[in-house]
């Protein structure tokens, strides 16, 4: 439990590096992949999808902690009374 706490982190942790620090200020026009460019785009485009789709993931990873912290095998339901 605490080992896949900890990956979701360290993911959420290489996430925001990527879409705020290392797309915005780092990245250059001769890296961005070739499958993500579209004919009638311009780099400011491009740069923005790729945060987006790093967000997203980030997003996905925070939705998927509360179920980890919150998944206790010994605790009782508080929806049932037995």
């Amino acid at each position: 439990m605490f080992v896949s706490e900890l990956y979701c982190i360290c993911l959420m942790i290489a996430c925001f590096i990527g879409a705020c620090i290392y797309v915005p200020f780092f990245m250059k026009e001769y890296d961005i992949p070739i499958i993500l460019r579209k004919a009638g785009s311009n780099i400011f485009y491009d740069l923005l999808m790729i945060r987006i789709y790093v967000f997203l993931a980030f997003m996905t990873l925070a939705g998927s902690l509360p179920h980890l912290t919150m998944f206790f095998l010994k605790d009782k339901c508080l929806h049932t009374t037995d």
